[in-house]
This record gives structure tokens, C-alpha cells and sequence, in this order.
């Protein structure tokens, strides 16, 4: 097809819709395309950006971009062509295939516990296993704000999104704090709302903010305290709800408006056999999720999706199963990072596995699930159990109706090595376990249409080492990086040996105990002594910083060519 013989409406359209490297290729095929490619490059390249979903949409104009990307995915950005190569090679980092770079938050200090990443706001929030709360500068690397270990228990949880920051406190609180430089607007004052800030937080704030008065980036105020009626085990935000768990109720907070909007409440009739329930309720919750139509709550034996409308029970699936759906998937031995590109990842393409049947009709493996994300659409599941194996339910909305073809399961290793921490933003999943740090690119391999085999798995080979893997206590995804915590000494260790080593785990087989029952029980390589005191946030950059750029410039110009 001649594309200058179309209306010229049809020929930006088509142009705009191919991928990012095939538009200057069809540049070089004759003057006249490169004339016209030249001609309207702005008009084509801003289309381009909301074909492959880096903006909302083409209303968007190029001087609002700062608005939903951060600063540090638009470095050097002058255009919607620079635009485009920046985020054509960041998805390309993220899947392992351009640059990316390991390095250290020293600012964040050690004894790191909990991580939260605003890449927009350009701030890393931790939490302190000591006691504390810190806020440091993405970019400077240095403090920006401080609460007291006197002030925040030691270990304390916190969750943050939409410039909310929540921790939970030992008197069964959860205070939650607001970002002084947040762009909320509407919000009702302290004395419309029900649950305002108490004077132990107002004091608080105004000694964080005389200590660091050299700077107002980063630095928080109370926005509410909520006290909750029972003691409760989990807590999780997704703006604008927070979810809190107990043993037989789910308490739901508006955040905006601090407001208890719902509550559910455990009806055990309604769960399966499996599930061990007290007459309070079910028993250790591991992990709780939100979303805006589902709560999902992951105990000692089931996971569990309660619908928001009315609080019933939609979907409960035990830990006891073989296997998770009609197809399995393991990791293939690795393949070479590309010539001539400094990245800290390898890639690991996946093969399918026969899913294994139980030795004998209704034994039982003794699994657990550990945690559970739900994608920011409300579509897709991702469940992570203690062994290193994910459960992904495609729709799970749609209940036990033909679940086992929508379910498919993914193993990370072997299930000897126990799993650490899950998170899922952006089509991206990260996680943590004992074999490795893994970042999994689902962004074709979720829609329909598409097999779960286009999943991109990459892995980290600097982060094998079995002490501080077992001493993750946190892992986050930005739109630029992974952020975890790790001894920023030993951030660089011999490839080679590492290699070796996760050779050998990727082969080991599982280990197993035979109970009475019959029923297996997966055996877990024990962890070795803790470490965490010694860790300091790092990352993963799938960006540049100074140093990087003509690196990162010359790599990518070769394989982008923009």
C-alpha cells in the first residue's frame, strides 16, 4: 500500500500505530515518507504516546506532561519525539533489554523496614525497624523530614498513595498524614470531619517541621487519626480507600473525606471447609487488598474476594492444590544481556510444565498465601503463595465460571526457597523470594488474546545472595525503578559465582513432609540469620542519572534509532 495515496488523516493514524523504531525505518524507505514523517512529526509522535499508553490521551498537551510522569522519567524530554524515545527505552530497561543501573539511598540510613516510592513528588518514605519515619530526596539523596522513633512504634507498617501516608500505631490507631505539597483540592477541613487530628499529632508535626525548616519538600501534616473498634492484622491503601483487617470484619475508610463508609463482616457459612475459622472468625490474615469493587484477603489456607457491593463472598480459593489452573509455567535457564548494553538484568524465557496430579484422590499440598495484588483496572489477580509460585486469575471478577481456564501459575525457582514480598503496578509485577529478585513485564500477556508465555521475566543477578534475599522486608515499583532494601556494600558481587549459584536453586527439587493424613507438606529451606540492620534502600534505575547519560545515550541510539 502506498501510504502517501491514502487521505493524509489515515496516513498520521497508521504512522502513529507502528512501533517506535519502525517510524524512523519508514523514514529511510524514500524521501517523500521523510519529508511527510518530518513534515508532522509532532502531530504523529504525540499520538504515538497515547497509542502505547505513556499519556491518558492526545488531550493531553506536551506542557501538562509533568503533571503524570515524573522528573525523572522525562530527563532531557524536549519533544514529543524525545518523549517517546525516553519511554520506548524505559520500557525496554524494565524488560531487560537497555540500560539499567544498580544504587544506594544512603540517606534512608539503615535498619530500613518499610519502603514507599513517590516518583512524581521525587521522595522515598521508610519506615524504621527502630522506630521513625524517614523522607528522603529521590534526586539529592539527603533528608528532607523526619518523625521521631520515640514518635512511631518500632516496625511500624505504612502505606502511601496519592500523597496519603497511613502507619499504624500500638493503641490500635491509624494515623494518617498528607503531603504538605499535595495538589488535593476540595478537601474538607479539620472541623467538618469526624475523625480529625489528635494533639499528639499536631505536636509532632510541628517538631518535624523546625527540625528540617531548611526545606518544605517532602514534609507531611496530620490529616486523621482512626481508631479502630477490635484488633486488627492488616491493613492496605489504595486511594482513595483504606482497608483494615481483622479476624471477622473489614473495615473501609475514605480517605478524602475520613469517614468509615463500610464495613463487612465475615459470614462463616459462607466459607469452605478448608478455611479454619474460630468462632470469632478466620483465622491469621497474611496480607489484605483493595480495589474499587473487591476486598481480597489472603489467610493461612485460603484466598479470598469479597464484593464491595454487598459483602458476599465471590470467590475463595484454597491453598491446598497441586496446581493452580489449566497451564503451568517455569523459568528456562537464562539468556545473555544484549551486546554492548550496561544493563543488571538477564532474561528468562518460560516453558510450559504438565501440572502435576496429586499421588492420591484428595491429598492435599499444604501451601499459603502470602499476598495478593489486584491490577490498577479491577480485572487481573496476581496471588503470590510462600513458595515461590504466583497464581494469576485473568477477570477473577467473573467468579468460579470457567476459573480454571482463566487461572494459569507461574513457579520462580524452586519451591524450596520461601517468597518474600510481592508488588504489581503499571502491567508490572515485582518480587522478592530466596531465588532472586524478579521483575515481570505483563503488558501483552494479560489482554485477551494473548498467551501468559509473553510474559518477560527478568531477574537481577547482583541481588543473588541468600542472606539479605531472606532479609527483604520491603520491595517497591516506580515508574523509573525497583526500590528494595539491601547492604548497600555488597551491591556488586561476582556474576559468575552468582550464576552458578542460581543454577543450582533453579534446579533443586521440592522437599516434602507426609503427614498422617496423607497430605504433603512443602518443606521450606530455613532462612538465615537476619540481617536487616544492615540494609539501606536501593534500586534498580531503569533511567539515567548524570554519570549514565552518554552510556545510556550511546546504547540506546544504536538499537532506537529515533
Amino acid at each position: 500500500m502506498n501510504l502517501l495515496a491514502v487521505p493524509v488523516e489515515l496516513t498520521l493514524s497508521i504512522i502513529a500505530h507502528l512501533p517506535i523504531p519502525s517510524i524512523h525505518a519508514l523514514q529511510r524507505v524514500c524521501k517523500q515518507l521523510n519529508d511527510f514523517v518530518c513534515a508532522n512529526e509532532s502531530q504523529i509522535y504525540h499520538t504515538a504516546a497515547s497509542y502505547h499508553t505513556w499519556i491518558p490521551s492526545t488531550a493531553l498537551s506536551f506542557d501538562e506532561i509533568t503533571s503524570v510522569h515524573s522528573a525523572r522519567s522525562i530527563y532531557g524530554v524536549q519533544d514529543w519525539k524525545s518523549f517517546c524515545q525516553r519511554h520506548f527505552q524505559i520500557e525496554r530497561s524494565w524488560s531487560g533489554r537497555d540500560f539499567s543501573s544498580l544504587s544506594p539511598f544512603t540517606a534512608t540510613e539503615n535498619e530500613v523496614h518499610r519502603i514507599k516510592v513517590d516518583e512524581k513528588a521525587g521522595i522515598i518514605i521508610t519506615t524504621v525497624q527502630n522506630g521513625g519515619i524517614r523522607v528522603v530526596d529521590i534526586v539529592e539523596n539527603k533528608l528532607l523530614w523526619s518523625l521521631p522513633r520515640e514518635y512511631v512504634k518500632q516496625y511500624a507498617h505504612c502505606e502511601y498513595d496519592q500523597g496519603f501516608l497511613i502507619f499504624d500505631r500500638m493503641d490500635r490507631g491509624k494515623e494518617v498524614w498528607i503531603l504538605v505539597s499535595s495538589c488535593h483540592s476540595d478537601l474538607p477541613s479539620d472541623e467538618e470531619a469526624k475523625y480529625p487530628p489528635q494533639p499528639d499529632q499536631v505536636a509532632a508535626s510541628g517538631q518535624a517541621a523546625s527540625l528540617h525548616a531548611d526545606t518544605d519538600k517532602g514534609h507531611f501534616r496530620p490529616w486523621a487519626l482512626f481508631r479502630m473498634p477490635r484488633v486488627t492484622r492488616a491493613f492496605r491503601f489504595v486511594y482513595p480507600t483504606l482497608l483494615v483487617g481483622s479476624s471477622n470484619q473489614f473495615f473501609l475508610w475514605d480517605i478524602p473525606s475520613r469517614d468509615l463508609v463500610q464495613t463487612i463482616s465475615v459470614n462463616p457459612d459462607q466459607l469452605q471447609q478448608h478455611t479454619p475459622i474460630t468462632h470469632f472468625g478466620i483465622t491469621q490474615l497474611n496480607y489484605v487488598e483493595v480495589s474499587e469493587q473487591h476486598v481480597v484477603v489472603c489467610n493461612i489456607s485460603s484466598l479470598l474476594v469479597y464484593a464491595r457491593s454487598n459483602g458476599r463472598l465471590v470467590l475463595q480459593l484454597p491453598s491446598d492444590r497441586f496446581t493452580y489452573g489449566s497451564r503451568m509455567y517455569v523459568l528456562r535457564d537464562k539468556v545473555d544481556p544484549p551486546p554492548g548494553i550496561n544493563t543488571m538484568m538477564v532474561n528468562h524465557p518460560l516453558r510450559e510444565r504438565i501440572p502435576a496430579e496429586p499421588p492420591a484422590p484428595n491429598r492435599r499440598y499444604l501451601d499459603e498465601f502470602v499476598a495478593a495484588h489486584v491490577s490498577r483496572c479491577g480485572r487481573h489477580l496476581v496471588a503470590m503463595l510462600a513458595t515461590s509460585k504466583l497464581v494469576f486469575i485473568k477477570d477473577f471478577q467473573r467468579g468460579d465460571d470457567d476459573l480454571n481456564e482463566r487461572m494459569f501459575q507461574l513457579n520462580l525457582g524452586s519451591s524450596r526457597a520461601g517468597s518474600r514480598y510481592l508488588a504489581f503496578e503499571r502491567n508490572k509485577i515485582a518480587v522478592a523470594t530466596n531465588n532472586g529478585v524478579f521483575i515481570l513485564n505483563l503488558k501483552q500477556a494479560l489482554e485477551d488474546g494473548h498467551s501468559p508465555l509473553e510474559i518477560n521475566v527478568s531477574r537481577v543477578p547482583a541481588l543473588f545472595n541468600n542472606l539479605l534475599l531472606s532479609s527483604i522486608s520491603c520491595l517497591q515499583l516506580g515508574e523509573t525503578g525497583l526500590y528494595f532494601n539491601w547492604n548497600a556494600e555488597v551491591l556488586q558481587s561476582d556474576p559468575t559465582e552468582n550464576e552458578r549459584q542460581f543454577s543450582i536453586s533453579l534446579r533443586s527439587s521440592a522437599r516434602h513432609a507426609r503427614l498422617q493424613t496423607g497430605d504433603y507438606m512443602v518443606m521450606l529451606d530455613p532462612d538465615l540469620p537476619f540481617t536487616s540492620s544492615i540494609s539501606t534502600v536501593c534500586s534498580v534505575n531503569m533511567v539515567s542519572t548524570p554519570n549514565d547519560v552518554q552510556t545510556q545515550k550511546n546504547a540506546s541510539d544504536e538499537l532506537i534509532n529515533v
